[in-house]
């Protein structure tokens, strides 16, 4: 029981870049979790769960959606988050440790565009509003390959302005061919040497 309780506390002295401050990973502001869902999800993606919300709520009013299987959508996500929000536990390199929170979000997106495409009938409008949701995920894919889990969108001016005071590339895997193309520039071998800034150790 000890070990259970101790390991989900994620007991970690990490230091977190977040938005151009230095926090610890156990001491984040309680806004850490809801600005980063807001900042690294594609910006159709709230408005279509706030519409997917609505349009679940009156389905189940009408009696026209399960109330057992909505209820256990809404849970998987508000459980999670309340957790967070209440516990606060330690937190790094975004919130790829709670992505299962995620699923829900869509399915209300995915009801919001059940919603819409029931109410339009010609196929253009539909294919014109498909390429418009998935615009933006799209570009960010073709913009940052092979870096894409270093994602945020134009709410905040894309990964670009959020490298700022973000961590972007935490894994660092951009290093590979940071020095690929050192090695390309750099015609005879020579000594590289990094200053590690007292940042994050």
């Amino acid at each position: 029981t000890y070990v259970l309780f101790f390991m989900s506390n994620n007991p970690t002295e990490l230091k977190v870049l977040f938005a151009g401050s230095i926090y610890p990973a156990n001491h984040l502001p309680l806004r850490y979790l809801p600005t980063l869902l807001l900042l690294t999800l594609t910006e159709p993606l709230w408005p279509l769960v706030l519409i997917g919300s609505v349009v679940a709520a009156l389905r189940w009013k009408n009696n026209s959606i399960e109330w057992k299987t909505l209820s256990l959508v809404l849970l998987w996500f508000a459980v999670p988050v309340a957790y967070i929000l209440i516990r606060r536990p330690a937190m790094y390199d975004g919130y790829r440790h709670s992505l299962f929170i995620l699923p829900p979000l869509f399915v209300l997106a995915g009801i919001a565009i059940d919603y819409i495409f029931s109410r339009i009938q010609p196929v253009w409008i539909k294919a014109a509003v498909s390429i418009a949701l998935v615009a933006s995920g799209v570009t960010g894919i073709l913009q940052l390959h092979p870096y894409e889990y270093t994602y945020y969108n134009q709410f905040i001016g894309g990964t670009g302005k959020a490298a700022y005071g973000f961590e972007t590339d935490y894994w660092i895997t951009c290093y590979k061919e940071t020095m690929q193309t050192f090695n390309a520039i750099v015609p005879e071998p020579a000594l590289l040497y990094v200053l590690e800034k007292d940042l994050y150790f």
